[in-house]
């Protein structure tokens, strides 16, 4: 797991473009934010926790 966070934070810079959009909510990551987990990128922890319980594979983490 790769944390691609730094302290900035782009979500309300109007200027900021995504990158992709989070493989469990399909909310939007900006640059410099998000966690990349077996190439998916997620907006955050939470949402990589949650995307592994409904998958099946936090046991076996």
């Amino acid at each position: 797991m790769t944390l691609l966070s730094t302290n900035e934070s782009y979500q309300f810079n109007s200027y900021a473009t995504p990158i992709c959009d989070c493989e469990h909510c399909r909310e939007s990551v900006y640059s410099g934010e998000g966690v990349t987990f077996e190439g998916d990128i997620y907006c955050g922890t939470s949402c990589l926790g949650e995307h592994l319980l409904v998958e099946g594979v936090a046991e076996g983490i």
